[in-house]
């Protein structure tokens, strides 16, 4: 049985701060809301070249971590998009 994380409201502004890391050629917008910054799901997954679909449901399946999850609006080049963030 899948469990989710509650969707807590977001208090406050949305910040989009990149992370950079030149040594391993890595670039990823992240997320920061409410005073916790979060990196998309998806973005890592493709960093690292596997499917980021499979990765979100174990996350999401596993107790010890899906209380790290919040879906967020992340943006894309088609406006913000929600997303599974870590």
């Amino acid at each position: 049985m899948t469990t989710h994380s509650p969707q807590h409201p977001i208090n406050g502004t949305i910040n989009y701060p990149v992370l950079l890391l030149p040594q391993w050629q890595f670039e990823a917008q992240l997320v920061q809301v409410d005073g916790v910054t979060y990196m998309p799901i998806a973005a890592f997954c493709k960093r690292l070249g596997i499917v980021a679909q499979m990765q979100q449901k174990r996350l999401l399946d596993d107790a010890e971590f899906v209380e790290y999850l919040r879906k967020l609006p992340v943006l894309t080049t088609k406006g913000p998009r929600e997303a599974w963030c870590i």
